[in-house]
C-alpha cells in the first residue's frame, strides 16, 4: 500500500482528485465538503454532496473524480489518492478516439490530394 498523502487545503479552496478503489479520507482539521462524480438513479443523474468534520472518515467505494472544497481550512490525509498522468502525455477515451479519427481523416484527404487522376 502507498503512503498516506497530506493536503492543505484554505478555507474556499477547491480540488479535484482521483480517487482509487476503496480509497479512505481522514479530515484532520476543518470541515470539507466531499462531492463523488454523478451517478444514476433510476433515470435521473444525482451527486450527494457529503460534508466532513474533524475527526470524520470517508470511503470512497468505487474509483473515480471527487471535488474537495473546504469550508475552513482544511487538513486531510488519504490512502488511495492515485497519481494521475499530465493532461497531454496520455491520451485515454474519447480523446484517443478523437486524435486516432482525425489522424485516418487527414492521412485519408492527403491521399486523395496525391493521387493521380
Amino acid at each position: 500500500m502507498r503512503q498516506p498523502i497530506d493536503l492543505f487545503l484554505a478555507a474556499g479552496q477547491s480540488a479535484r482528485c482521483y480517487v482509487e478503489r476503496d480509497a479512505v479520507c481522514h479530515v484532520v482539521s476543518g470541515v470539507l465538503r466531499w462531492t463523488a462524480g454523478p451517478r444514476w438513479l433510476g433515470e435521473l443523474p444525482f451527486d450527494d454532496p457529503c460534508l466532513l468534520q474533524a475527526g470524520m472518515v470517508r470511503r470512497q467505494s468505487d474509483a473515480g473524480w471527487v471535488t474537495l472544497y473546504a469550508e475552513t481550512p482544511v487538513r486531510l490525509r488519504c490512502h488511495g489518492l492515485s497519481p494521475v498522468p499530465a493532461r497531454g502525455r496520455l491520451r485515454i477515451g474519447w480523446r484517443a478516439r478523437l486524435a486516432g479519427g482525425w489522424q485516418v481523416l487527414a492521412a485519408s484527404l492527403l491521399w486523395r490530394r496525391a493521387r493521380p487522376e
